[in-house]
C-alpha cells in the first residue's frame, strides 16, 4: 500500500511539474495566426448592446472566407427578426428576408471601422495599436487595445478574452465609463467547407425566405414613440394616420416616417445606401441626408440635411411603440 501512494505520489508531482504556465506575451501573435492562417470559419455568438434602461440581445452567425468574403447574420432575440450583411465579389448587401428585401451599399465594410462581432477586425485594431495590453484575468487572457468605432465615438478601447488555450471567448467594447458592446463567442470553428458560392446573395434569400413560415413577419401594435429629441428641437406637428410623419423644427429641422412596408416591393433591390450600422431595433441603411430601418412590418426613416449621422443614430434607438 505504501508504495502505492508512493508511486501515485511521483506520478502527481511529474504532472504538476510537466504542466507549462501560459504564456500570456504570447497570446496576441497566438490568435492572429489562428486567424489569419484559416481559410475560413463559423463562428455563433451573442451580441448585448447595454443601455442605461435595458439591453438588446442579438444572436449572431458569421461565416469567413478568405480573403475578404463575409456572411454575418443579426436575429434580434426580443421580436426573431432576422438581417444578414454580406460581402461578395459583386459588392456589399443587407438581406431582410422576412420582408423579401434586399439592398446593396456602397460601402467598405468591413474595413470601414471597428466591429465586435467580427474577429478578424477585432484582431485589426489590436495589431494596428503600438499600446495593446495582456493581463491574466482568472483563467482568461486579456488583450486591450484601442478602437475606432465609425459612428459612437464614445467607444474608445476593446478587451478581447481568449482562454488558456488562447481561443477566442468574448469582446467587449468599452466606453471610457462602461462597458457598452459584448460579443461572447458560443463556438468557432476553423476551417470549414464554405466556397463563394455560398456568399451568393440570390441563394442566400432563397434558403432564408424558405425557412420562414407563414406569418413569419409580425405586425408592430401601438403608437410610434420617439423618447429622444435633438437639442434645441422641438415637435411641431404630427400626423398620426399611417404615413406617421413627424415633423420636427428648431436649430435643426428633422422629419421621421412611419409607414407600413409594401408588398409589391418584395424580392428587389429597391434602393442602394452609403452605408450600415447595427441600432437597438436592427440593421440602420444609412445615406447622407437620412437613415432608415425596418421594424418588422414597418420602416422608418429619419429625414434631415441638418442632423449628424449620430443624431440620427439616437433618434432611431430611441424609437418603439406603444
Amino acid at each position: 500500500m505504501k508504495k502505492l501512494f508512493s508511486l501515485l505520489l511521483v506520478v502527481f508531482v511529474l504532472a504538476g511539474c510537466s504542466s507549462k504556465p501560459v504564456d500570456i506575451e504570447k497570446a496576441p501573435s497566438k490568435i492572429s495566426e489562428y486567424v489569419e492562417n484559416s481559410n475560413s470559419y463559423k463562428a455563433v455568438c451573442e451580441m448585448e448592446i447595454y443601455k442605461e434602461d435595458k439591453t438588446i440581445k442579438f444572436e449572431v452567425g458569421v461565416e469567413y472566407l478568405s480573403p475578404d468574403h463575409y456572411k454575418v447574420s443579426f436575429t434580434n432575440v426580443q421580436n426573431n427578426a432576422e438581417q444578414i450583411i454580406v460581402k461578395n465579389d459583386t459588392g456589399v448587401y443587407a438581406l431582410t428576408p422576412a420582408l423579401g428585401k434586399e439592398f446593396k451599399f456602397e460601402s467598405d465594410w468591413p474595413l470601414n471601422g471597428s466591429h465586435a462581432y467580427l474577429l478578424n477586425m477585432v484582431i485589426a485594431d489590436m495589431k494596428n495599436d503600438e499600446e495593446t495590453s495582456v493581463k491574466k484575468d482568472g483563467n482568461d487572457i486579456v488583450i486591450t487595445s484601442k478602437i475606432n468605432h465609425r459612428t459612437n465615438h464614445r467607444l474608445e478601447y476593446q478587451e478581447l478574452r481568449l482562454t488558456d488555450k488562447y481561443l477566442p471567448k468574448s469582446v467587449g467594447f468599452y466606453s471610457e465609463e462602461k462597458i457598452e458592446v459584448k460579443v461572447t463567442y458560443i463556438s468557432f470553428i476553423k476551417d470549414v467547407n464554405i466556397t463563394k458560392n455560398d456568399f451568393m446573395v440570390d441563394k442566400i434569400m432563397e434558403e432564408s425566405v424558405s425557412m420562414l413560415g407563414e406569418g413569419s413577419v409580425a405586425s408592430v401594435e401601438g403608437s410610434l414613440v420617439v423618447s429622444y429629441v435633438v437639442d434645441g428641437c422641438t415637435l411641431k406637428n404630427k400626423k398620426i394616420d399611417s404615413p406617421v410623419i413627424m415633423n420636427y423644427g428648431g436649430e435643426k429641422k428633422y422629419t421621421i416616417i412611419c409607414q407600413d412596408v409594401m408588398d409589391s416591393d418584395a424580392l428587389a433591390v429597391t434602393r442602394i445606401y452609403n452605408d450600415f450600422e447595427i441600432t437597438d431595433i436592427g440593421v440602420a441603411f444609412i445615406n447622407q441626408n437620412s437613415i432608415t430601418v425596418f421594424f418588422q412590418n414597418k420602416e422608418i426613416m429619419v429625414l434631415s440635411d441638418a442632423l449628424t449621422e449620430n443624431e440620427m443614430i439616437d433618434i432611431i434607438n430611441s424609437i418603439n411603440f406603444s
